[in-house]
């Protein structure tokens, strides 16, 4: 069998929380706080590298993040939509982020396929 035993794969990154590991000593709101601010920085990364922003994949992070959390993480989705990037988001709740304003197209699904569409301008949040 082949494997590699150099790589940037095989990196062991850790992250500090007040001089300790994130990993070990950090609330799980911390840890997926810290994990979704590196997707962030690997989106901007891509877009500086490519001249054109990434398209960003987001399940249902919305559930995971308290208000406070939510309230750092969607000015980063903006300005990434801002920049001409594209934001897919799935979410198990009906709330949108109010900040969005009309700006957003939501389809749902229902017994696997797409059961509609509309802006978010025309629907109450």
């Amino acid at each position: 069998a082949r494997f590699t035993l150099v790589g940037p794969h095989r990196d062991d990154a850790q992250f500090l929380l007040n001089e300790r590991s994130a990993a070990q000593s950090g609330s799980e709101g911390q840890k997926r706080t810290l994990a979704i601010a590196l997707k962030v920085a690997q989106a901007g990364f891509l877009a500086d590298a490519h001249g054109s922003p990434p398209v960003l994949l987001i399940d249902d992070v919305m559930g995971e993040l308290d208000l406070k959390r939510r309230g750092g993480f969607l000015p980063l989705l903006e300005q990434a939509r801002r920049t001409g990037g594209q934001v897919f988001m799935t979410a198990t709740e009906e709330n949108w982020p109010r900040e969005w304003g009309g700006n957003l197209q939501r389809w749902w699904v229902k017994d696997g396929s797409i059961a509609g569409a509309t802006r978010t301008k025309d629907i109450q949040i």
